[in-house]
């Protein structure tokens, strides 16, 4: 495997580089060397998807000089230094300065990724063009330097928050962005979610999909009424307020 990939990958021309490996065990000094620093200067693509690393230090090295880079999946990554791709604050503030430095990029996946763990304002200061984030373990913090620094954005998706994200903190990238489709089950609300909703079609013109779960209607609101219902009367909101522009999907636990 690893003569195989020195093979395909030593040319400076390369534009896409992708590795989708859960378990396989990438070898910085053989498989990867030619994808060193300036020699894949003209990378766009790279995605490592389910892929083991050695060390956070294989991950930092293969970042460097790629400044041409639109499209990053580090989905799922796992370190053999800490078994896990749920990664350490330490491993991933390590991480920031160098994916900062990604000026071009337009899509990021950081799917199993604790995004609050990073250094949410080095992070997101250098991806002004970014158009697509998917990560999980966001809190409101993470959210508010997102929209302080991409507002080109168009595509956020963010799944299983350990802390809350509030609905005032996508509130204020949605007004602050051009985001057309919207994730966030786990979003909380203050009160009703049919307010809420209409607050998010009135943030955004260019909202088109929205996915939210039922923790957006605060549980001391309209206590008596059935989860289906409240479900029911998000969407009927939704419509109403958006003329129909926006689709909703709720997520029932």
């Amino acid at each position: 495997m690893e003569e195989f990939l020195s093979i395909c990958i030593t040319s400076k021309k390369l534009k896409s580089f992708s590795l989708d490996a859960p378990y396989f065990i990438l070898s910085i000094e053989n498989a990867l060397k030619s994808l060193f620093g300036d020699d894949a200067p003209n990378l766009e693509l790279f995605r490592f998807s389910g892929c083991r690393f050695a060390t956070i230090s294989d991950l930092i090295d293969l970042l460097r000089c790629k400044k041409q880079l639109k499209v990053l999946d580090l989905s799922c990554i796992r370190f053999n230094d800490d078994s896990t791709y749920r990664n350490q604050p330490g491993v991933c503030r390590a991480l920031s300065p160098y994916m900062s430095e990604l000026r071009n990029l337009e899509e990021l996946n950081l799917f199993g990724w604790d995004l609050q763990h990073f250094d949410e304002e080095k992070l997101f200061s250098g991806l002004k063009l970014l158009k697509k984030l998917n990560a999980r373990g966001a809190n409101d913090a993470s959210l508010a330097a997102l929209a302080k620094h991409c507002s080109h954005l168009q595509m956020l998706g963010i799944t299983d928050c350990f802390s809350d994200i509030s609905i005032h903190a996508v509130l204020n990238v949605l007004r602050k962005s051009r985001i057309k489709t919207l994730r966030v089950p786990y979003v909380t609300g203050t009160g009703s979610g049919v307010v809420h909703m209409k607050e998010v079609c009135e943030a955004s013109k260019t909202i088109e999909n929205v996915t939210v779960g039922l923790r957006l209607w605060h549980s001391t609101v309209n206590p008596t009424i059935s989860w289906k219902e409240k479900e029911e009367l998000m969407v009927q909101a939704t419509a109403e307020a958006s003329n129909n522009r926006v689709n909703l999907r709720v997520h029932v636990w």
